[in-house]
């Protein structure tokens, strides 16, 4: 789940952006299930990080910015390291 909260570094985003950046088939329902109350709908189709959320960004900083780094070369069409 610290995978999705790096990709919400830059804004809100939208499970099909997620999925694009490489998080997988299941994006859509893990937002939707929040199960750490992290995420927020904020319109169809777009989801941001809650109070919590962004708490969580900050306790896993080092480990969320080492997977965007990841999710960015997947993006970039290259192979992840």
């Amino acid at each position: 789940v610290v995978e999705y909260l790096s990709c919400f570094v830059s804004g809100p985003c939208s499970p099909a952006h997620l999925r694009g950046m490489g998080t997988g088939d299941k994006t859509g329902q893990i937002l939707y299930d929040n199960h750490y109350g992290w995420f927020e709908r904020l319109g169809k189709g777009v989801y941001g990080l809650t109070a919590s959320g962004k708490d969580g960004l900050a306790e896993f900083a080092p480990l969320a910015e080492r997977l965007r780094a990841r999710l960015s070369v997947r993006e970039d069409g290259a192979d992840a390291v």
